[in-house]
């Protein structure tokens, strides 16, 4: 790709491989070993300590319930913490048990405070990516809300880290005259990629900025998409006449329109020994703005006239009219000699 001398050159850093979300194991009813091996193998980290509670219905040393849930998309090396089963709740009948609030979906620290009012203690604190919970918000609590436990029972809480892998439609931003690193990091930073970079001369626009993108400001795209820049390499310091360069453009239009469909701005400005193209003299030619010249639009702009189809090239038309106009002064040359061989006669 060509550039002007002096011009910018941007880089992207390539900052490794994008890691893709794995699903969590299901550990529930397995063995505490069991369940820590099985996570681990999946890429996993236990949380450390883990969360012990009484149950009347799972045997000691067994998993109750695992957080996040399984299936759930997390990250890898993302933390699971493992409620396992300290045996059958033993209250005797003198201590007057507490009911567990629901904290999830407030931030940590109201439910800090809520578990404090309620004569809990905090437990563990994991977290985990969430599509749906806020980050920084409790995404699923242990033991559940609505549970009767003993006082000082502690409560051990998974918080959001945010979103888990983005999903879903971009919208494309506008970068049209903005500066062509400034374009690279907002399209960056909207979860888009930066495609092919054309570098066309300009007449108004200063060298490095972005003339026009595809897709287009507003249009919505699957995340991860190209968007194609044309960037101005600035002025053309040596510019030939408009329609020099159409002419030229014209001359070679079967060579350059590969497909047929027309000429479009990328293979008029990518051939070389063609003078340099400034993007307003393409746009001034391209009368309906599509984007490619056609047949008829080069006729229209060089003013061939009503014999298209007759004249093919615009080259030959020029020669006729040369040759005509030679051929205009001959005979008059001719004639004012005849008048002057007839005055001497006389």
């Amino acid at each position: 790709m060509q550039a002007a001398p002096g011009s910018a050159v941007n880089l992207v850093i390539f900052s490794g491989v994008c890691e893709q979300p794995i699903p969590v194991p299901d550990v529930t009813g397995l063995a505490q070993a069991a369940a820590q091996a099985a996570v681990t193998a999946a890429g996993l980290t236990v949380v450390t300590p883990g969360l012990s509670i009484c149950s009347d219905t799972v045997p000691a040393g067994q998993v109750i319930t695992q957080f996040p849930a399984a299936g759930t998309q997390v990250t890898p090396g993302s933390q699971v913490l493992l409620v396992v089963s300290s045996g059958p709740c033993d209250t005797g009948g003198e201590v007057q048990n507490v009911t567990v609030p629901n904290v999830v979906g407030q931030t940590q620290s109201a439910a800090e405070s809520a578990l404090t009012l309620a004569n809990l203690n905090l437990g563990v604190v994991a977290n985990s990516c969430s599509d749906a919970v806020p980050a920084g918000s409790v995404i699923s609590q242990a033991p559940a809300a609505g549970v009767s436990v003993p006082p000082g029972t502690v409560v051990s809480l998974v918080v959001s880290s945010g979103a888990c892998t983005p999903s879903g439609p971009v919208t494309v931003p506008n970068v049209v005259d903005k500066p062509e690193s400034a374009a690279l990091l907002l399209l960056t930073d909207s979860g888009l990629n930066v495609g092919s970079q054309l570098y066309v001369f300009s007449n108004s626009k200063n060298p490095n900025t972005v003339l026009r993108q595809l897709p287009a400001a507003g249009q919505s795209v699957a995340r991860g998409s190209a968007v194609d820049l044309v960037v101005s390499r600035g002025l053309n310091l040596d510019p030939p006449s408009n329609r020099d360069i159409i002419k030229q453009l014209y001359d070679r239009l079967s060579e350059l329109d590969g497909n047929g469909d027309g000429l479009s701005l990328e293979e008029a400005v990518a051939q070389e020994g063609l003078p340099g193209l400034a993007i307003e003299v393409f746009e001034l030619v391209d009368k309906d703005g599509d984007g490619f010249i056609t047949e008829e639009e080069f006729v229209e702009y060089l003013g061939i006239g009503g014999c298209f189809g007759c004249v093919k090239r615009l080259f030959v038309k020029d020669m006729l009219v040369s040759a005509g106009g030679d051929l205009l002064l001959a005979g008059l040359g001719l004639a004012m000699l005849s008048a002057v061989a007839l005055r001497r006669k006389h």
